[in-house]
């Protein structure tokens, strides 16, 4: 609820004994500032104002003003305890008992409420879709919940959300884009699960903590929360991450780790573009495709862990800064399309070559167009520890040779003979696919083993005893 005081340009409250609020123009600047809404105030004032003004009479103004709306509740029986009037006026609103769906239902009709206090209520659940769609900013869930079920924030208006250390796991699309959310967001320790979509799109803008019981983390489940910072760590209790997991974060500006021994799905940490180091524990298997794209922060060297035995196309396609060198360990069997590829710079060429010609009106030319691309390489000294080389593709580290297709033709045209022409000319284009780029150029294998990677075309291979 909101106070309106009345006061002159000398902070008084009477003017020549007769308070300012019984001034006309006044009372009319007061109805145009509530716009509508319920407006309380005593019964001498209630005789200045329009008979058809929302106007609600109470002798306590100031003991109204100050304590929120405070009720004990049983299951279903909130509609019973607040009265239609009060319904639409109170701003905060503290339960204690216990509460249901009916309840929530209707929690959600009060139009001005904007503080919901549960901490005190006897819930150990809440129901799905409870706050959806709310425009509540503040809500303190009930201390001893052991779950947040699917949409219970979906599109909510909430600014901050403290998750009781209770809560042991989190549904689908529970918080999704909540819009005004920010703050640090913790997750606690008996937090097992955390569903689809959970975060995704959210507003944080302090850190993200994952507590030490974390198991599963699903698809997108903090995918687009754009203004998260500092470091991430995954724990090591997480068995299972979803793909797109932490994608489009690019708020986190310092160390990602990933503690655990998980694969990495397709896009789980995409376009993360901020992140300045990271580091994958021993136990990954496999890296999926465009796991790590576009991390164009990292730098240094980049060693991966010896469990590795996959790694997807353009897992790690974009990581443009990282100046050292790449580490594979013994156990690697493929790496996909552009998975080492810093970028593709495509331009289109046009490239002309006259053709000889008897014609006496005529000059004869192809225009080839070239759709040019071209393949940077992130490394330009390899480690391999296995002995038999991995399954490659020739764009897996970049491009080694230039490589034209095939033109095809595409039209005839004929132009008007032109100032400086002594004819006029005819052109048959053409278009054609150049491909062209970098690789890399030392490669260091394990004793014995150079022919193996003969096809490889590396400059130099080295051999050492890893």
């Amino acid at each position: 609820m909101t106070g309106i005081v009345c006061l002159d340009q000398e902070d008084g409250l009477l003017f020549n004994g007769r308070r300012q609020s019984r001034d006309r123009v006044v009372t009319e600047k007061i109805l145009s500032m509530t716009e509508g809404k319920p407006l309380w105030m005593s019964a001498y004032s209630r005789r200045i104002f329009p008979e058809d003004a929302p106007v609600c009479v109470a002798e306590d103004l100031v003991g109204k003003l100050a304590e929120p709306a405070r009720k004990d509740a049983t299951a279903g029986t909130l509609d019973q305890l607040i009265n239609s009037e009060d319904k639409d006026i109170i701003e905060e609103l503290t339960l204690t008992g216990k509460i249901n769906t009916f309840d929530f239902d209707f929690i959600r009709t009060m139009k001005n409420l904007k503080a919901l206090d549960l901490s005190k209520t006897d819930n150990t659940t809440i129901p799905a879709s409870c706050l959806a769609n709310t425009n509540i900013s503040t809500v303190l869930l009930p201390l001893g919940l052991t779950a947040i079920p699917n949409r219970a924030f979906y599109q909510a208006a909430i600014t901050s959300i403290y998750i009781p250390e209770t809560v042991q796991t989190i549904g689908e699309y529970a918080f999704y884009q909540c819009k005004s959310i920010t703050g640090n967001l913790v997750i606690p320790d008996a937090t097992t699960s955390i569903g689809n979509y959970c975060f995704t799109s959210c507003t944080f803008n302090g850190t993200l903590t994952l507590g030490n019981g974390l198991q599963t983390i699903g698809e997108s489940a903090f995918g687009g929360n754009q203004s998260l910072v500092g470091d991430l760590t995954i724990p090591v209790t997480v068995t299972s991450l979803g793909a797109s997991a932490f994608s489009g974060n690019v708020g986190f500006n310092r160390h990602l780790t990933i503690d655990s021994g998980i694969n990495i799905p397709f896009a789980c940490f995409y376009d993360c573009r901020n992140f300045s180091k990271l580091t994958i524990a021993e136990g990954v298997n496999i890296i999926g495709e465009s796991a790590f794209e576009n991390l164009s922060s990292i730098t240094g060297n980049l060693k991966l862990p010896n469990s590795i035995t996959s790694i997807g196309a353009r897992a790690f396609f974009g990581c443009s800064k990282i100046d050292g060198y790449l580490s594979l360990g013994p156990n690697i069997t493929s790496i996909g399309d552009c998975a080492f590829v810093k970028s593709i710079d495509s331009e289109e060429i046009i490239q002309e070559k006259e053709k000889l010609s008897t014609d006496p009106d005529m000059d004869y030319y192809d225009r080839i167009i070239y759709d040019d691309t071209y393949y940077s390489a992130i490394f330009s000294k390899i480690y391999i520890q296995s002995s038999l080389p991995p399954t490659i593709t020739i764009k897996s580290f970049g491009l080694k040779e230039t490589t034209i297709s095939d033109k095809r033709f595409i039209k005839r045209e004929i132009v008007e003979r032109q100032p400086g022409w002594s004819r006029k000319r005819q052109y048959d284009i053409y278009n054609a696919y150049r491909y062209r780029g970098s690789y890399p150029n030392h490669l260091i294998v394990p004793t014995g083993c150079t022919a193996n990677y003969s096809d490889w075309e590396v400059d130099l291979i080295e051999e050492v005893d890893f």
